[in-house]
């Protein structure tokens, strides 16, 4: 199937999270950041942030929390920006990148 049916799956199970989410009465926030690869690339092939704003608009998200351009500052700004942001040989994040999300999730969200 290749990426158009993973992005199928990915809008459908976003959808339904929704969904179960708005039936308890409870918020939903989407949280999107780049992969070290669409730092190093951009956005040409496939655009993360705007497909994050069409999975918050399809489900009425309660908001869109978006941390490309705080990554992109630090790529911009540090060149061990890598190091920096994720761990090693990984796509997860440093506790620095994490308090980056954890800032930004309670700036938008509370």
């Amino acid at each position: 199937g290749g990426v158009k049916l993973g992005l199928d799956k990915t809008r459908d199970m976003i959808l339904n999270l929704s969904l179960n989410v708005k039936s308890y009465n409870s918020e939903f926030y989407i949280i999107i950041m780049p992969w070290p690869d669409t730092l190093n690339f951009g956005q040409k092939t496939f655009n993360w942030e705007k497909f994050g704003r069409s999975l918050c608009e399809i489900t009425s998200c309660d908001g869109l929390i978006n941390l490309f351009d705080e990554f992109q500052i630090i790529k911009s700004n540090d060149p061990r920006w890598l190091d920096k942001i994720y761990l090693k040989d990984d796509i997860h994040l440093t506790s620095f990148a994490n308090n980056i999300v954890a800032n930004k999730i309670m700036k938008e969200s509370f």
